[in-house]
């Protein structure tokens, strides 16, 4: 049998949880990134030993990150087959009391949504090409339309437009990887 391994980024978030439960359990080598070695190692915890979980501490958020962590991976001679970019920061999410973004926080919201990922898949690609099969972005509803500020309680303050942009800049750069080029 040829056990199939995973990489998912931000494996102690909501969703990364999810994704690394369901691939450990149904049999596969899975590997997760987190910022919290104390997270990680409580998660850790939750599977049976029959599992086959583990995890890399790393801060995507940081210059050369992408490139350390291929490193690691590479250096413990793990072969990767399947990539989730589904790692996020919940630090460049600030906005002032009328809900303004700031410059530096609309920037590291894209750097973590957009080029974390892209250059991830790229350096991934470029080390494993034999291994590497698929790789899923994780998007957002708010990619692709706006959010309601009613659907959440309190000011705009809870919705930072950040977000969505950075989602949509992910959605666009899927498509145009996607769709083959033509004339316009």
């Amino acid at each position: 049998m040829n056990l199939q391994t995973i990489l998912i980024t931000g494996g102690t978030g909501k969703l990364g949880k999810c994704f690394a439960t369901h691939f450990a359990k149904n049999g596969w080598r899975v590997i997760f990134t987190s910022t919290n070695e104390e997270r990680a190692t409580e998660f850790i915890k939750s599977f049976s030993n029959g599992e086959n979980i583990k995890f890399i501490i790393s801060d995507l958020s940081k210059p050369n990150s992408s490139d350390l962590l291929i490193q690691k991976i590479n250096k413990e001679g793990i072969e990767i087959n399947h990539l989730i970019n589904n790692a996020r920061t919940l630090d460049s999410l600030r906005v002032n009391q009328d809900g303004f973004s700031q410059r530096d926080n609309l920037l590291k919201e894209y750097i973590m949504h957009v080029v974390v990922p892209y250059e991830l898949s790229i350096n991934i690609f470029q080390s494993q090409k034999e291994s590497l099969k698929t790789i899923i972005n994780i998007g957002s509803q708010y990619g692709s339309v706006a959010v309601n500020p009613s659907l959440y309680e309190g000011d705009l303050t809870k919705a930072p437009i950040q977000y969505g942009l950075a989602k949509s800049a992910l959605h666009l750069s899927l498509i145009h990887i996607s769709e083959p080029t033509r004339p316009y």
